[in-house]
């Protein structure tokens, strides 16, 4: 069951309603009050960042379930006086982030929190949503951002929230967004209680159930539908409580489509009001009218009236597992997936982006320009590719095809010495090349200088991930089109570990020992946040190992864990790491890791 709705003769934000909430516990000075309460939850001058995200819960819940983490928690909160409702919000926040670096489901832990605060009736009604605003309030923007992304993964996502006096746009989230999939919004007109099981029925979602609270009253979360094995075919947002006017004119342009729910007295006591609801949509979407609670004796003649694509009516739908419910559930679901309207319409890219646009606040449209402006003076050199930016980098990769060549030859076999002298004289001559000389530094090309330039500056941790996601994009959009990247020069498929190569390789070249330390610096810096580096480059089968060497001396005297796997590509390796020890290597179809059979990748934690 859903929290408490709005009284039956009038819907927030509708013309006609001048009527307050009608149930004294949730009237606005308490919601005021609850986010008074969050607010002394955040601390904005010590702000969690990377970092914490690595070392958060390693080591520290390896014998403990989820039930005795939460319970401890919740021990501790009852033992203190006077109890500290902050304190318990901040002491939840690292085995959240211990469980989304799995990219696990967070609904068990606060399912857990809540039941233990279920009798206290002094603080906030605490719920997933609070938990995780309170995570992102306390989190550096690149933080925030990773989190998000990871967040996604495996639970629904706060899409509109709570921000003070209305709902705003979670503004991470149209770095996650999956673009390739329809989307569509189940929202109820009038009271509804029930939406939310019955849309986690259809769909083998999540969502959370609403509470009294002001981050249920006018919101809506999204679940994109991964799963481990498949994802969903279509994305889901579910709205809580009662949709208002305001809220479905900002969200409207956002979906492909839409399932209504309501009440079946509501909707004729209410007939001309349900009718403008349905009226408001776009007429280019696909527009499903669930009547709950149906009699199955409904005016049809009246029913024409409504501007709907197809409509479904539900005996008891909160009783799932009765006969009628289960077969009309399982026909809504039918329908849903096989409407050919639905699947094949979908908002483009560039549509929803101008929509997310009139959405955002100024602060966050300034930080999203500044971000576009960003990747437009990187695109040429860092993301579409051009052999010409990358000089030395060339030589090294023929280099390195050189050395394989001359391994597989044979001198005393049946095979051409000459094809063996030719060989060793042209790697000779790269290998000079390449050399470092004093008196005649080569020139490191542009788009070492480029990449150097977005490091060196105090904003390089989010420059290297905006970076990192638009190589990604470029990826996804290659892979959407039925290409395969694996036969390509480098240059065409560039990505994060090619950038390092380049920079590895420029190292020797550089002109300054200052630029020099910088560089390990920048380097030892990335992997002090988790990120994934390489030991042996998959792709020319070579160890930077006096690089390697210098930049992890800084480790000299910590104690550092190695765990290797191994095993046919696209077996699931990089996920099993991903889920057993928190990793961040990338998964999924074509981010598999690149080269033959060479590629070794090594995870640092400091313990």
């Amino acid at each position: 069951m859903e929290g408490p709705s709005a009284p039956q003769d009038t819907i927030p934000g509708s013309p006609q309603d001048t009527t307050p909430l009608s149930n004294a516990a949730d009237t606005p000075s308490k919601f005021l009050g609850e986010q008074d309460a969050v607010r002394s939850c955040v601390n904005r001058d010590h702000l969690l960042t990377m970092k914490d995200l690595t070392e958060a819960g390693e080591l520290m819940y390896t014998t403990d379930t989820l039930k005795t983490i939460s319970g401890k928690l919740i021990a501790d909160f009852n033992a203190t006086e006077p109890k500290q409702f902050s304190k318990l919000m901040k002491d939840c926040l690292i085995p959240m982030m211990y469980l989304l670096k799995r990219e696990l489901n967070l609904l068990d832990f606060t399912k857990f929190i809540k039941q233990g605060l279920m009798t206290n009736r002094s603080i906030p009604r605490s719920s997933q949503r609070m938990l995780v605003d309170i995570l992102l309030k306390n989190s550096e923007h690149i933080l925030a951002r990773t989190l998000v992304k990871r967040l996604s993964k495996r639970n629904p996502l706060p899409f509109f929230q709570v921000s003070g006096d209305s709902q705003q746009l979670l503004p991470y989230v149209i770095h996650v967004w999956d673009y390739t999939k329809p989307t569509i919004l189940s929202f109820g007109i009038g009271p509804c209680p029930g939406k939310s099981s019955l849309i986690n029925s259809l769909f083998l979602s999540n969502f959370e159930q609403s509470v009294s609270s002001s981050y249920f009253q006018g919101t809506i979360d999204i679940d994109f539908g991964y799963s481990f094995v498949q994802a969903r075919p279509i994305n889901i947002a579910d709205a809580h409580g009662s949709m208002s006017f305001d809220l479905l004119g900002k969200v409207n342009r956002l979906f492909d489509g839409f399932i209504i729910h309501v009440n079946t007295k509501f909707l004729f006591d209410n007939f001309d009001l349900v009718k403008q609801f349905l009226a408001s949509l776009p007429n280019d979407v696909y527009r499903y009218l669930l009547i709950r609670d149906s009699t199955f004796d409904e005016n049809e003649t009246i029913l024409g009236q409504l501007p709907v694509d197809d409509k479904l009516f539900l005996c008891q739908v909160i009783d799932k597992k009765a006969d009628d419910s289960e077969k009309v559930v399982n026909l809504l679901l039918e329908k849903i997936y096989r409407s050919d309207t639905f699947l094949i319409q979908r908002r483009s890219e560039n549509d929803l982006g101008s929509q997310f646009q009139t959405l955002f606040s100024p602060e966050c449209l300034t930080k999203l320009n500044a971000e576009k402006q960003l990747v437009d003076s990187i695109k040429p050199t860092l993301i579409i590719g051009n052999q010409n930016h990358f000089p030395l980098y060339n030589i090294f990769a023929q280099m390195c095809k050189k050395r394989i060549e001359l391994s597989e030859l044979n001198f005393y076999g049946s095979q051409d010495k000459n094809t063996m002298f030719t060989t060793q004289a042209a790697l000779g001559e790269l290998e000079m090349k390449l050399r470092a000389h004093d008196s005649n530094q080569a020139d490191c090309g542009k788009a070492f200088k480029t990449f150097f330039n977005l490091m060196n500056n105090d904003s390089r941790l989010i420059n290297l991930n905006i970076l990192a996601s638009t190589l990604k994009q470029e990826l996804d959009n290659v892979l959407m089109n039925g290409s395969h990247t694996g036969d390509w020069p480098y240059e065409h498929r560039l990505s994060m570990e090619v950038h390092w190569r380049n920079a590895i390789v420029c190292y020797d070249h550089m002109s300054s020992n200052e630029e020099k330390e910088k560089l390990v610096q920048y380097y030892h810096e990335m992997i002090a946040t988790g990120q994934s580096f390489e030991i042996i480059d998959g792709d020319n089968f070579y160890c930077q190992s006096k690089f390697l060497e210098t930049a992890m001396s800084k480790m000299h005297g910590k104690r550092v864990l190695v765990i290797s796997v191994i095993g046919p590509q696209s077996s699931g390796k990089s996920t099993l790491l991903n889920y057993m020890f928190g990793t961040s290597f990338d998964v999924r179809d074509g981010r598999c890791t690149r080269g033959k059979q060479y590629s070794l990748y090594y995870y640092y934690h400091n313990f």
